[in-house]
């Protein structure tokens, strides 16, 4: 099995935070408080995914 990667001190492993990427333009993405609460942010358009126990909803924009 994989070693387990160390966490950073926002609760998201920092191997996981160096693949993910925005789901729209494929930007990297960085760590950001919004409003007092935990969220990522993408490099590029600078759209904000919230992070909910732990797992980012990055979900594309809508295009309708």
């Amino acid at each position: 099995m994989g070693k387990s990667s160390p966490e950073n001190t926002k609760g998201l492993p920092k191997d996981l935070l160096e693949i993910l990427a925005c789901p729209d333009d494929k930007a990297a993405v960085t760590e950001v408080t919004v409003k007092g609460k935990y969220a990522l942010e993408c490099t590029k358009c600078k759209r904000i995914f919230e992070v909910r126990e732990r797992i980012p909803i990055m979900l594309p924009k809508d295009e309708s």
